[in-house]
């Protein structure tokens, strides 16, 4: 295919700005220039009705200087043209056993009950959304709610997102029925005929699902690299990133680069999941040791989890003076939550066991141990340490601020002890 009257060198300038903007360009030239002849000839209305014709589309690609970002405008038509939106609810239904265990774990093992929801999930490159309500509807299964974890979709196609936000999809979306028993009953609970007349064969996402999805416009090239074009809060503090057959329409350098990216955008413990296709020979290594990225092993060696670097561990001394014990204590409670930050239980529980008996009174290491016992099934022990607590706090004044409770005072130390005894109750 070619674009009359372009010499060849003028295409390939155009198409090296659009993917170093937007990451994708097609697999090749053709891609790219069959991309362009169609926008140019949608008669698609751009800005306040404005047509988009040939000619303008080259020059505002080619007039965008390496510090300027292509227009919005321009980005939202082109991007889906090159690219594939295809999808469907409960597509590898694996993914979405994977991500529910993982989130149920994740929630069992926060000791943040004062955050709602606290659990936050990113679909990034979601399409139309049949992914993210998806993983709704399986966490819905499971016994959470928007109170426990929120969803958040994004993709850079409007029209995608535009389906998405309506929650109503055709035929072609459910082609996963029949496929597993388990999902095309789910399908039926949550996902109903629409009732209008003239919907025809049309499907509407239930009410009590929408909640706890969100979708929003987000280029993952926007905020990649050391300039960091976009800084957006929406991508930051999440328990689970999935990035599915996105990455295989960047070009290598723009893949490790939105790696990082979604790396820097996990919480300690948090999963990244990608796809075989996206990384044909996985993440390098050299990459997953900068990033403090482990591949788990889990759906084919495409599942990374998030760590941070453990600092050496020296036992302190137990001759210090009054003084020297505690700040020892500190030490060690420091310690523990670098050893919780790597999921690693049983070296975060001795160095708070050890904590404790230097400095039984800080009592944020005592709730911490707490939540621990809890969630290795020493309930005993746990109880015995909240109660022990509780009647500690009993005693101080309720306004005063805890040692290393970032803000916490007694009374909210309080109420989150008594949250914790009523949950394991």
């Amino acid at each position: 295919m070619e674009l009359p009257n372009k010499s060849l060198h003028i295409l390939q300038d155009a198409r090296k700005i659009v993917s170093r903007h937007i990451g994708v360009s097609g697999k090749n030239l053709e891609d790219f220039v069959a991309a362009l002849t169609l926008l140019a000839s949608s008669s698609v209305e751009w800005q306040a009705g404005e047509i988009i014709p040939l000619e303008r589309i080259l020059s505002l690609i080619l007039g965008t200087q390496p510090n300027e970002q292509l227009p919005i405008g321009l980005v939202r038509l082109l991007a889906p043209l090159l690219t594939n939106q295809e999808t469907y609810f409960f597509r590898e239904p694996r993914v979405f056993d994977f991500s529910t265990k993982v989130l149920l774990d994740r929630r069992k093992e926060s000791l943040d009950f004062s955050r709602s929801p606290s659990l936050k999930v990113w679909c990034a490159g979601c399409s139309s959304g049949e992914e993210a309500y998806s993983l709704a509807i399986s966490l819905k299964e499971s016994g959470l709610s928007s109170d426990d974890v929120s969803i958040l979709g994004t993709d850079i196609s409007d029209e995608a997102l535009l389906q998405a936000v309506s929650a109503l999809y055709t035929r072609r979306s459910f082609r996963s029925l029949g496929e597993d028993s388990r999902y095309e009953d789910l399908l039926q609970r949550y996902v109903k005929p629409k009732t209008d007349e003239e919907a025809g064969d049309v499907r509407e996402i239930c009410e009590s699902l929408k909640p706890m999805v969100l979708f929003d416009f987000f280029n993952l090239v926007d905020f990649v690299g050391e300039d960091k074009r976009v800084e957006r809060e929406i991508a930051q503090g999440f328990d689970l990133i999935i990035c599915r057959n996105v990455l295989v329409y960047f070009e290598q350098a723009e893949q490790l680069l939105v790696v990082e990216s979604l790396s820097n955008s996990l919480k300690p413990g948090g999963y990244l999941v990608l796809a075989p296709t996206d990384l044909v020979h996985g993440l390098p290594s050299e990459l997953c040791t900068r990033l403090n990225l482990s591949p788990t092993g889990d759906l084919d060696g495409c599942v990374y989890a998030k760590f941070n670097r453990p600092v050496a561990y020296n036992s302190p001394s137990l001759s210090l003076g009054s003084e020297g014990v505690l700040t020892s204590a500190r030490e060690l409670y420091l310690q523990s939550l670098k050893w919780q930050d790597l999921d690693l239980k049983a070296e975060a529980i001795e160095s708070l066991e050890k904590c404790l008996a230097l400095n039984s009174d800080m009592h944020m290491a005592s709730f911490l141990l707490a939540g621990l016992y809890f969630s290795t099934d020493r309930r005993d022990s746990a109880r015995a340490l909240l109660l022990g607590l509780r009647s500690k706090l009993f005693t101080l004044p309720l306004a005063e601020t805890l040692e290393f409770g970032e803000g916490l005072t007694v009374d909210s130390l309080l109420k989150l002890v008594d949250n914790l005894l009523a949950l394991e109750d």
